[in-house]
């Protein structure tokens, strides 16, 4: 029963640390691409995409924060 548990641990736990390696590096990603989207609005004057662009960076900064950093502290 003992290593039937470890290996559920085990298994648990690696899906979850390779998840959030993925989501981590999805979120860097999604904060880069916001910054690209409003250099191209601005480049090619759309002005609409400057608040898309900068709507999507800021939500995209505060899941970070929330859900990286606060998972460090704890």
């Amino acid at each position: 029963m003992k290593t039937e548990k470890n290996f559920f641990e085990r298994t648990i736990v690696s899906i979850y640390k390779a998840l959030e390696f993925i989501m981590k590096y999805t979120m860097i990603l999604i904060i880069i691409m916001s910054i690209f989207v409003i250099i191209a609005a601005v480049y090619f004057k759309i002005y609409e995409g400057i608040g898309a662009g900068v709507f999507l960076l800021i939500s995209s900064l505060f899941a970070y924060l929330v859900f990286f950093k606060k998972s460090k502290n704890a």
